[in-house]
């Protein structure tokens, strides 16, 4: 058995918004907030879904229910075990930006 590590920030490199400055701030927070716990294009995290494979979050949910539930999970699901994360709305916004532009990566 022979074990390989890598880089995140290699790993992470490859979910930088490329030609689309508007998203940069987006990508900052759910790199902070958010990629602990939830994979993107397969980069991050295990205890929550990945959020763009095969589908994109942003495709089968409502923007707005969306964003309330990054907000506050536990409104939309019992046992959830997304914390509050205290984000303010500006940060959601930028977020949710930021899964839409990959949506299409």
């Amino acid at each position: 058995m022979k074990i390989s590590l890598t880089s995140a920030s290699k790993e992470t490199a490859a979910l930088f918004p490329k030609h689309d400055d508007s998203v940069v701030k987006g990508y900052g927070l759910f790199k902070t907030h958010c990629l602990t716990c939830h994979a993107l294009n397969g980069v991050g995290g295990t205890l929550g879904p990945e959020l763009n494979r095969p589908k994109s979050v942003t495709e089968y949910w409502k923007t707005e229910d969306l964003k309330a539930f990054i907000a506050n999970p536990e409104r939309y699901r019992d046992k959830v075990k997304m914390p509050n994360l205290g984000l303010k709305k500006k940060e959601i916004d930028e977020i949710v930006g930021y899964l839409s532009y990959m949506a299409k990566q």
